[in-house]
């Protein structure tokens, strides 16, 4: 799929899903909000850079849950949320994902088993969501997104190494 059809796409999914520049008319403040949303998705992948995910691979919830799940001693509401048992001296385990707490592992995983949908988390997918929201938003006004980087590309590979600034 080249760029144009991935814009395509990226407009057409905002649109049905009517996230399309916050809803807003064409000639209305579409830039400031499309630019407002592209800066909140980059603040979104700074921020799991600084959590420690290098952006190597792509992780989802659940996974995410399964590495990083933490086990908590003092609990108010001593029943799983999957079986509703009662705690007894084990400590139950809280999921930063899910709402309240479970008595195993086995329970934790089985609340995330039900989930619908695996929601990709992580760096890549901030910058992919960045990247989805340019497209998104070039499409809607009919920006040659392609063409731009393609001439942009061809303009850089003449430019001096570090384009002529001092180091």
């Amino acid at each position: 799929m080249d760029i144009n059809e991935i814009a395509r796409r990226a407009q057409f999914t905002a649109r049905e899903k009517d996230v399309l520049t916050g809803g807003v008319a064409p000639d209305s403040d579409w830039l400031r909000l499309a630019l407002a949303d592209i800066h909140c998705e980059l603040g979104e992948a700074l921020q799991a850079w600084r959590s420690g995910d290098d952006g190597q691979k792509v992780l989802h919830i659940d996974s995410y849950v399964r590495e990083r799940y933490k086990v908590i001693g003092d609990v108010a509401e001593p029943v799983c949320q999957t079986c509703e048992a009662q705690f007894d001296d084990d400590p139950p385990v809280r999921s930063p994902n899910l709402e309240g707490v479970f008595c195993s592992t086995s329970c934790l995983e089985a609340a995330l088993s039900r989930c619908l949908r695996r929601k990709p988390i992580g760096l890549a997918v901030e910058l992919a969501d960045a990247v989805i929201r340019i497209l998104e938003a070039c499409e809607f006004r009919g920006i040659p997104i392609g063409e731009a980087i393609e001439h942009k590309m061809a303009y850089n590979d003449t430019r001096e190494v570090g384009h002529g600034k001092a180091r």
